[in-house]
């Protein structure tokens, strides 16, 4: 029996209770940009508007005044004044948005930046609970909040001016049908705030869809090569048009919303409109009136609709950017990796061995079931230790806890006697150097891959690197040696001179503390030989400190494991044997068992 469990609408709707509530606190501090900017947009403004305030009175005073009055100069020169005033805000305009486009800019390299900034100080453990999609989406947030900081906040703001401007013009040509606008207004206000709650749990429910979407999206991209060699194009296919429809259908009921919405706004628009100009037209009937105002005053109801509207859009904007910010903030909310509470100890050296006392942890703490047990560990400094172990046995989370990939488990962790969760992560990691399984190529070149933590790189450390991790002869074989750019965009590489790159990464680094997990499992018997004397003979090295190195290696294969210093056998999250190869053989234990089935599958 499966149960499927999928989010309604209702899920949507709840709030949060665990996301703090000045979420808007987010988004002042990007709003910035120089003063002279800002006074020259109020100045375009200012410009823009009283040429939109001046055509009432232009037309007024072309019907009242040059049309009964039969004065045709007078209208000629209202007409020019007219154009006047439309040329001046067309160019007021241009540079207004302009310099907005240039805010707007710099608005968005800000936010992205710190939101990029932010992503980085996250500990490793925050990006193993997240799928791409999830924080692709929140990154097009960013995009959502500099349009609102932008043009929708300038453009509600030169629309709040005109509509109370044009209020007072209505105001002062019929006070009645000032009330009639301003009742319609209310109603329409309420009418389109009714939907607002809807609104939110669509867009909601549109994110969760659109991340999903994008997972799917990356998953076919990334594993093309696996769906054409399992013939599973047809269910790869079918499982994004499966999300896909989700979003269609999510799209559906938004038209749906928007459609009512519409229809609801156009009604009482156009009766408000219309009471109006029969007000006005019993006036001018009634002789209280003339035939200008009436000409002025549909004018000015068509001018203060655009206001509306654009205020409307604001609020639902606005409305939008709020639940951005709230998802934003589900990122800003996230402890750092390195907590700023939190005096963290920087500049040590360590000397001593790597202890573990007692620890036990699990990656799903609602769940008693431990991937690691109660381990008593010593790992001795300046030596090679081999930690070996059926798949799933826990020996890949002991290589994460020692590069700083959890900060919550149970027991203690010494380096050189130091508390290690007192230790920097970043400065831990600096003494530190790793391939782990799912290691990452850039798409860059292969110098820049190797010599990835440093900007000047050094040639003679770069070549020493590579020879040592036996890919030197094939990078020179390359018409551009170290300049061939690898990855998505360059030259596609095996998973061997991957892992070999990876090696050379290491090495270039030269670190105190070496972390390989499976690092020549795709590696052919004579290239892994090769590594692995060459490897154990950068071991013995001393760093650039003149400090020994420590060497912790997960591996399977025999040849990598025998030379090891101390051999650690992991089961089911415990350690159930230590040594070195000789003693473990006699004991004819775990790690006995370990090495005949693998001489028996070699044999």
């Amino acid at each position: 029996m499966a149960m499927f469990l999928e989010p309604t609408e209702t899920f949507f709707q709840l709030k949060d209770e665990s996301v703090k509530k000045n979420d808007w606190n987010l988004l002042f501090k990007y709003f910035s940009a120089p003063k002279k900017s800002y006074a020259i947009i109020i100045f375009t403004i200012a410009v823009s508007a009283f040429a939109e305030f001046s055509l009432p009175g232009i037309t007024k005073n072309i019907v009242d005044k040059g049309v009964n009055e039969k004065n045709l100069s007078f209208v000629e020169i209202l007409i020019l004044a007219e154009f006047a005033l439309l040329f001046g805000k067309i160019i007021s305009e241009f540079i207004r948005n302009k310099i907005l486009l240039t805010i707007s800019n710099t608005i968005l390299v800000r936010i992205l930046s710190v939101f990029w900034a932010k992503l980085m100080q996250l500990p490793l453990r925050f990006f193993d609970t997240r799928n791409t999609g999830d924080i692709i989406q929140r990154n097009y947030d960013n995009e959502r909040i500099k349009l609102f900081l932008t043009e929708h906040t300038f453009t509600a703001l030169y629309s709040v001016f005109t509509f109370i401007v044009f209020t007072i013009i209505l105001i002062g040509y019929n006070v009645s049908s000032f009330f009639l606008f301003l009742g319609g207004t209310i109603l329409y206000f309420s009418w389109i705030f009714y939907f607002l709650k809807k609104r939110r749990a669509l867009d909601n429910e549109r994110f969760e869809v659109s991340s999903k979407e994008q997972d799917v999206i990356f998953e076919m991209v990334v594993g093309m090569h696996e769906i054409k060699l399992y013939n599973c194009e047809s269910r790869m296919q079918q499982k994004w048009l499966r999300t896909h429809t989700k979003g269609m259908i999510n799209s559906v009921k938004s038209l749906k919303v928007s459609q009512i919405q519409s229809t609801g706004s156009f009604i009482i628009n156009e009766l408000k409109n219309a009471l109006i100009t029969l007000v006005i037209a019993k006036s001018v009937i009634d002789g209280n009136s003339t035939l200008g105002t009436l000409l002025a005053t549909t004018f000015i109801l068509g001018q203060l609709q655009a206001p509306i509207e654009q205020l409307i859009t604001f609020i639902q904007n606005g409305q939008d950017v709020k639940l951005s910010l709230k998802r934003l903030n589900e990122i800003y909310s996230q402890e750092n990796e390195e907590k700023a509470s939190f005096i963290y100890n920087k500049n040590l050296t360590f000397t001593g061995d790597i202890e573990f006392e007692n620890v036990s942890f699990s990656y799903d703490n609602t769940t008693p079931e431990k991937t690691l047990k109660n381990i008593n560990l010593v790992i001795p400094a300046g030596k090679i230790t081999a930690i070996v172990g059926t798949s799933g046995s826990g020996k890949t989370t002991v290589l994460k806890m020692l590069l700083h990939y959890f900060d919550k488990y149970e027991g203690r962790i010494c380096m050189s006697k130091y508390n290690f969760m007192q230790i920097s992560p970043s400065y831990w990691r600096s003494k530190c150097g790793s391939v782990m399984q799912n290691s990452f190529i850039f798409d860059d070149t292969i110098e820049q891959n190797i010599a990835l933590n440093t900007e000047d790189i050094n040639p003679d450390a770069l070549v020493e690197a590579c020879k040592t991790a036996n890919i030197y002869n094939f990078i020179m074989s390359l018409p551009l040696g170290f300049k061939t750019k690898i990855g998505e965009e360059g030259l596609e590489v095996s998973q061997g001179q991957k892992q070999r790159i990876l090696i050379a990464r290491t090495i270039y680094k030269d670190p105190q503390y070496i972390f390989f997990d499976e690092a020549t499992n795709s590696l052919d018997a004579n290239n892994e030989r090769l590594i692995i004397e060459n490897l154990n003979e950068y071991f013995r090295k001393k760093d650039k400190y003149g400090n020994q190195r420590t060497v912790i290696f997960v591996a399977h294969r025999l040849s990598t494991v025998q030379n090891a210093d101390k051999i650690v056998v992991i089961e089911e999250g415990r350690i159930v044997e230590e040594g070195n190869h000789e003693s473990l053989l006699q004991h004819k234990g775990n790690y006995y068992q370990l090495v005949k089935n693998q001489l028996e599958i070699d044999a």
